[in-house]
């Protein structure tokens, strides 16, 4: 078989008669009629053996709706559709230019696969979304040639069959919407009669699944296990022909929800939720579960009674996947609701004695009214609802409820419905007594007597604000933090776009100011998620109150918010804003008895210069944010473009330090610690070098941040740590006369949990006595919080080893705080050391930290010694020991060796 060919032919007057034709053939046609309208004349104008129109069903076959072969209307029949779908279909043009040999409708139409011979044309039936509808195809013994306005021709003709296959659609759902209210006003009636619910749930149940054309409906009840634990277990159950039956199947009794995967569900449900969904949209636990019932489909809606999450009720279908409609859920809520109506009053009552029982204790409102609409009576929930009492309403018009939402032609057409068919539902809005307007599901029905005379209107509504409100707030949730309550980052997108489609088009400025808290990763490791949690909610009610009113602060994602600034008119706004957020934070917090000092980096971009589009503003935003970071955080940085490449260069170096230690590419290096008095070598600082095979020598000031952000100094640091008590443990048993091997320990190591552990394995491992391996800790971080780390610094002093605060003089120790930690020796930061014996202030700081170190009898030792007379000032103040380039700088293992050797001479 051959495609068509989409070579030019034809004369213009031939078209115009062709769409002479087609508008006869189509005016007044509508429905079905219109269909077989299209195939008929379609056969004609291109001599045509067989034209059809078909529905495409999960992407998988095709059912046809109309079908017109040799010169008569046909059968409709279905077939499948190849695997994988023809390319062709989502490309309309594509189908009157293609030369391949298309199988996809001779393989499986049976009508094309008895005309071998013969040429065809597939087009796809699209939506306005370009979602595929179905096909429409033709088959000729011809080969039709199309000019480009034939083929707008054809075009027309599937947009024809678009529009009344999508009408058909639309007619489906609200079809079957009225088939489940109509089961659903049945079953609120047959529940109403019977005496016993057991005598009829079954049969509602059964009604509720065929109105919801559905495989299996089941109704659920919970019950509580001796734990406390909440079991379900299936009481009713309907099921189609060919499905099989799960009421007799044991898992479906005393099944518990969490032990079944099904955890998500007692959150949902318990809180007034629905589930509706096919199979495979759910999480994986609830997936395995049900698809061994054979379920594609379900809907899943809770049942209350006084309150009380009672059970659910489950519509699944078996057949196909399927799209549940907001008027079939609305429909069902009602179903479960009238069933939870019946299962609360058999609760307490054995029996029903007759219909005034329930016209009593129905949840749902019932008004009776006269032939001439004036009210008879009402029962409580009417009142419960409305706010009128029954002695208020009587004789009255139900008018009354008047909303003034409706205008005269709603009120019209439903009564003529009433009328005509003697019935009504649909939602409509009323007003209590108290002026509050509300949204119900209103049932009018017309109680008539042996000869067709109207006596009576009888309305059933129910309160749905409860399913309006929870709408409202999926509404909400879909666009808020629910742990802040502040935008997310959907929304903030797009208020950003909108703001930006302003400034454009009033050639303005927005800024994008991004920033998140620093070392907050240590605080979650340290203390736990849920103060973390609290913390981030203190942190947004105090911005929330800092920020202009017309500005929109977001949490994007973990601790990173952001702030959208409009209408700025000079950049230093924004540096203004920054320098109050960071304030805003500074001051102290108190979350769950822990106080905190929370600094931040923020990163600026300003539109237009840095960005014309959203995406491009929070990029570059937090590419400055992270240059923010960079330069000590605590601060702000305006975006610039060579922040972009800095940030794709620390993105590289991030990758190359995580395979690092596995290439062995780490080495350390070792500055020997010495007394000033004699310069002997009595211990060693290890220190980390990065020998990179293609990058050289890497600096630890480039690499230890990207670490200690990224989370890999904990590895790396346990590796510093096995390696220099395995090298100290040589020395010393070499003979050599090393008192202490000096470790630095950084932050995020210190704040883990299993720290302890670390270096008591480390220590068994190599076998270095306990005494020998001193670690070093900054003053800054031991700062910023004491208690956690005396607590880990007594558990080390119990194992033995000697500890230092490293930097000594650049945070903010107190005295009280000090004397309390179990330390050994202060070393003197090289800051105050480099301009000795010059700088005044320097020499006071080294003197006081001296005497301090000498009053609490703690070991002195001095970093960045590089010249003699340093050496002889700190040795003549007191100062123990020292290091520096002046004795040596870092150097590997050999070398340091040869020092132990032979001395250092100067």
């Amino acid at each position: 078989m051959e495609p068509f060919d989409s070579t030019p032919s034809g004369q213009p007057g031939q078209d115009i008669a062709t769409l002479e034709t087609l508008v006869t053939a189509i005016t007044g046609a509508t429905g079905q009629r219109l269909l077989d309208n299209i195939v008929r004349w379609a056969c004609s104008w291109l001599g045509a053996e067989l034209c059809l129109i078909g529905e495409v069903h999960n992407e998988a076959y095709v059912c046809t709706i109309s079908v017109f072969a040799h010169d008569q209307p046909a059968s409709d029949f279905c077939y499948r559709l190849p695997l994988p779908p023809c390319s062709c279909y989502e490309n309309l043009h594509q189908c009157f230019s293609c030369e391949k040999d298309l199988s996809c409708l001779s393989n499986y139409n049976p009508l094309i696969h008895e005309l071998p011979d013969h040429h065809y044309l597939a087009l796809p039936i699209i939506n306005r979304q370009n979602g595929l509808l179905g096909l429409f195809a033709i088959c000729s013994p011809k080969k039709p040639r199309f000019t480009p306005q034939r083929q707008k021709l054809l075009e027309l003709l599937t947009t024809m069959a678009a529009s009344e296959i999508e009408r058909r659609s639309v007619e489906a759902q609200l079809r079957r919407r009225d088939y489940i209210l109509d089961a659903v006003c049945f079953c609120s009636s047959l529940l109403l009669r019977a005496e016993r619910l057991n005598q009829v749930i079954n049969t509602v149940v059964d009604r509720l699944g065929r109105a919801a054309e559905v495989s299996r409906t089941s109704v659920f009840e919970n019950s509580l296990a001796q734990d406390g634990e909440i079991l379900c277990n299936l009481r009713h159950e309907w099921v189609a022909d060919g499905i099989r039956p799960q009421i007799d199947n044991p898992s479906q009794q005393n099944s518990s929800y969490r032990d079944g995967g099904f955890k998500r569900w007692i959150e949902l449900l318990g809180t007034h939720q629905v589930i509706a969904s096919p199979i495979r949209d759910l999480p994986e636990t609830e997936r395995i579960v049900l698809t061994q019932g054979d379920i594609k489909s379900t809907l899943v809606v809770p049942i209350f009674i006084e309150g009380a999450w009672w059970g659910f009720i489950s519509f699944d279908d078996c057949v196909q996947e399927r799209e549940w409609s907001v008027h079939e859920v609305g429909a069902l809520l009602a179903a479960a609701s009238v069933i939870a109506s019946a299962i609360q009053r058999h609760q307490g009552e054995k029996r029903l004695r007759q219909a005034a029982t329930m016209f009593e204790n129905t949840i749902q409102g019932v008004v009776i009214t006269d032939n001439h609409g004036n009210i008879e009576a009402v029962n409580p929930a009417f009142t419960d609802i409305t706010g009128y009492s029954e002695k208020e309403v009587l004789g009255q018009n139900p008018r009354l409820l008047n909303s003034g939402r409706h205008n005269q032609d709603f009120y019209a057409s439903m009564w003529q419905s009433v009328l005509n068919s003697g019935r009504w539902r649909g939602e409509i809005w009323n007003r209590r007594k108290n002026g509050e307007v509300y949204p119900e599901l209103l049932t009018i029905s017309t109680v008539k007597d042996k000869n067709h005379a109207i006596l009576n209107y009888i309305a059933v509504f129910s309160d749905i604000s409860e399913i309006k409100e929870t709408q409202r707030q999926l509404d909400y949730l879909s666009n808020h933090d629910p742990l802040t309550e502040l935008p997310n980052r959907r929304l903030f997108q797009e208020l950003l776009e909108h703001a930006v489609a302003v400034a454009q088009r009033e050639k303005q400025m927005v800024g994008v100011l991004v920033f998140d808290l620093d070392r907050f990763k240590q605080i979650n490791d340290s203390l736990g998620h849920p103060v973390g949690d609290a913390l981030l909610q203190e942190v947004a009610n105090r911005l929330r109150h800092a920020i202009r009113r017309g500005d929109t602060l977001a949490r994007l994602v973990g601790n990173q918010f952001a702030l959208l600034i409009e209408e700025v008119e000079d950049a230093q706004l924004l540096s203004k804003t920054a320098r109050q957020l960071l304030d805003t934070l500074s001051r102290s917090m108190q979350v769950r008895e822990h106080e905190f000092y929370v600094t931040a980096s923020v990163g600026i971009a300003l539109f237009p210069g840095d960005g014309q589009d959203v995406q491009t503003l929070i990029r570059n935003a937090e590419s400055a944010m992270y240059q923010a970071k960079e330069q000590g955080r605590n601060t702000y940085h305006y975006y610039s473009a060579e922040l972009t490449l800095n940030s794709f260069e620390q993105m590289l170096m991030e990758n190359h330090l995580r395979h690092a230690l596995d290439k062995n590419e780490l080495v350390l290096h070792y500055q020997p610690q010495v007394l000033l008095n004699s310069n002997t070598i009595v211990g060693a600082e290890a220190l980390i070098r990065w020998q990179h095979p293609e990058l050289g020598s890497i600096s630890p000031i480039r690499f230890i941040p990207i670490a200690e952000e990224s989370g890999l100094i904990v590895p790396i640091g346990a590796w510093v740590l096995r390696t220099a008590c395995r090298q100290a443990k040589a020395w010393r048993q070499a003979g050599y006369s090393l008192k202490s091997i000096s470790v630095n320990i950084a932050g995020p190591q210190f704040e883990r949990a299993e720290f302890v552990d670390t270096v008591r394995q480390a220590l068994a491992e190599t076998g270095l006595e306990p005494e020998a391996l001193e670690l070093e800790i900054t003053e800054t971080f031991i700062s910023q919080r004491i208690d956690h780390a005396l607590t880990v610094l007594q558990e080390l002093r119990r194992l033995g080893v000697k500890l230092a605060i490293d930097d000594f003089g650049t945070g903010y120790s107190s005295m009280m705080y000090l004397k309390r930690l179990p330390i050994d020796k202060l070393k003197i930061d090289r800051s105050f050391v480099s301009d000795l014996p010059q700088n005044k202030e320097d020499v006071a700081i080294a003197r006081a930290i001296i005497a301090l170190g000498k009053s609490m009898e703690f070991t002195v030792i001095a970093e960045g010694i590089e010249t003699l007379e340093q050496q002889a000032f700190l040795l003549k103040e007191g100062c123990d020991q020292g290091q520096g380039f002046l004795h040596s700088r870092p150097i590997p293992a050999e070398q340091f060796e040869a020092l132990l050797v032979n001395g250092i001479a100067l």
